[in-house]
């Protein structure tokens, strides 16, 4: 979500198109990632009615989430597991959570944190 303005016209337009749960965010820079090291304020719909609620900073770590690294290996990396950086990981694992808590999962961070961690045992069965 990059304006704050548009947060209800999103959040009306997930009602009229009969959505009972949406999550918006604003991801700290205008990214429509969570950033680890910002508490984030969040908006939507639980169960059809307006919702605001605050996802923690996961991190104390308040780098920005463009430091100017812009090599697409760097990403392919960290998602091979050949490069641990425990902020990206948590910008992934964060972000996942809401969109788990959106669908309803009573422990999105667990859930998240389980899934980066079996990311690749669906590719090897």
């Amino acid at each position: 979500m990059f304006h704050p303005s548009y947060r209800g016209l999103q959040t009306e337009a997930a009602q009229h198109l009969g959505l009972t749960r949406q999550t918006v965010i604003k991801g700290g820079g205008g990214e429509f990632e969570r950033h680890a090291g910002k508490q984030i304020a969040c908006f939507g719909l639980r169960d059809g009615a307006a919702w605001q609620g605050v996802a923690p900073a996961l991190t104390d770590d308040t780098r920005r989430l463009d430091d100017g690294d812009t090599d697409p290996a760097h990403l392919a990396a960290l998602w091979a597991g050949d490069r641990d950086d425990p902020f990206a990981r948590a910008v992934v694992t964060g972000t996942a959570a809401l969109a788990l808590e959106t669908l309803g999962h009573d422990r999105p961070e667990e859930l998240a944190q389980s899934l980066w961690a079996r990311r690749h045992r669906a590719r090897a069965a």
